[in-house]
């Protein structure tokens, strides 16, 4: 029942016309085996089929590139909020010793406590559960900088923090390890001016909820030694990660073509198209979440900041803006464009004219399609294969289209 929850027959054929076919030819094993040749046919050729077989097909090209030892052994994260303690937390369920550092001890705390939590839901065992608590460390003060292969940066997406951590950091880091910062939209070069050898400085841009979401890009400058980036996308090959290679630049591939389409999602709001609309119109597409509460789930807070870098309508910056005054940032503070019910939002989710939902899911859509054609055109994805799987498996655009690129192809 959980599988046919997720589905739509219109989106994914196959497992509604797998089970017509059995309640009708149950108890005839020769009328099913006859009947299977009629079906396979029309679902191989379907263009759901097409999609996911190219979608499987990008997932094995990537892990391809993520194998191979990355000589990694120990990683220090600094900043201990959900997405630095996530990354902690995830690095030390795959084997690595890390440790954690933040401003806050009460942070380290937490973000502690929920690696707990994370190790007892995938590990189940106290004897592997305990190991993996061994791996992770809190170290609010960061000694485990001096010592570490990997640095990894997550602390708030503003230049001049980053930029402040960075020169703390390259004071005491080992000459060869490897500096990477979490930003999600601003220019490497922008953070490798304060170091003293910008070679190995690298993007790890991971998304949020870590755990669960398989991409990482790792982005790369001019001075970026070649064997850092491999280094990384071995790394992240080690953490049941997908990395997608890419160049420096504002909002890199996903954020430069998710971002559009979200604050253009919130301008069409904001012009008198109903919310609840918006997003049913890409549920109906095949998005696994409409833009108006992704913006709440994402925080509009960080749409904010992650948004500056790429150009913002004035009247989008200002309602973002005017919530953020008001306190209400989305889901992490139980109100923002929608009320939220914990991981709900509360929204009437109506029945639409389904045209018209196609009609407004292309219109929303067209941003994010020429961002992703652009990122290709200007060399900051070496492919459009890149582009498709990092928007798949980074936003979860639906994997039964294969790729907004090709499912767009002229």
């Amino acid at each position: 029942s959980e599988l046919f929850n997720s589905c739509r027959p219109d989106h994914t054929p196959a497992p509604f016309s797998i089970l017509d076919h059995v309640n009708e030819f149950s108890g005839d094993p020769e009328a099913m085996s006859e009947g299977e040749k009629l079906i396979f046919t029309s679902l191989m050729m379907s263009s759901a089929s097409r999609g996911l077989r190219r979608s499987f097909q990008l997932s094995d090209k990537i892990k391809k590139t993520a194998k191979g030892s990355s000589g990694i052994e120990r990683v220090h994260v600094v900043g201990a909020g959900v997405m630095g303690g996530d990354i902690a937390a995830v690095a030390a369920l795959a084997g690595f010793d890390v440790s954690l550092s933040d401003v806050s001890a009460e942070a380290v705390t937490a973000a502690i406590n929920r690696g707990q939590k994370l190790f007892e839901r995938r590990l189940k065992l106290p004897e592997k559960i305990a190991p993996a608590m061994a791996r992770l460390t809190a170290d609010v003060e960061g000694a485990g900088i001096k010592d570490a292969d990997l640095i990894i940066e997550a602390v708030s997406e503003q230049l001049e923090i980053k930029q402040d951590v960075f020169k703390a950091i390259a004071a005491v880091a080992k000459d060869d390890a490897i500096l990477a910062t979490n930003t999600s939209s601003l220019p490497l070069e922008d953070i490798e001016v304060v170091l003293p050898n910008p070679v190995q400085l690298v993007g790890l841009h991971f998304f949020n909820p870590v755990p669960v979401l398989p991409l990482v890009e790792v982005i790369y400058t001019k001075a970026t030694d070649e064997a850092v980036i491999k280094r990384c996308m071995q790394f992240a090959g080690a953490l049941k990660k997908m990395p997608v290679k890419c160049r420096s630049a504002a909002g890199f591939i996903v954020n430069r073509a998710l971002l559009p389409y979200i604050n253009g999602a919130v301008e069409l709001m904001l012009s008198g198209v109903n919310a609840d609309k918006i997003d049913e119109a890409l549920l109906s597409y095949g998005m696994p979440m409409g833009p108006i509460e992704l913006a709440d789930q994402i925080g509009l807070d960080v749409m904010l900041h992650a948004s500056r870098p790429l150009g913002i309508a004035g009247s989008v910056m200002e309602v973002y803006a005017n919530n953020i005054a008001d306190g209400n940032l989305g889901r992490k503070t139980g109100s923002g464009f929608y009320e939220w019910d914990g991981k709900k939002a509360q929204r009437p989710r109506h029945s639409y004219d389904s045209q018209e939902l196609a009609a407004l899911a292309s219109d929303l859509l067209a941003p994010m399609l020429t961002e992703a054609r652009q990122v290709v055109a200007d060399g900051v994805a070496a492919s459009a294969d890149d582009v498709d799987a990092a928007l798949i498996f980074g936003i979860g655009f639906p994997g039964f289209r294969g790729g907004i690129l090709y499912a767009n192809e002229s």
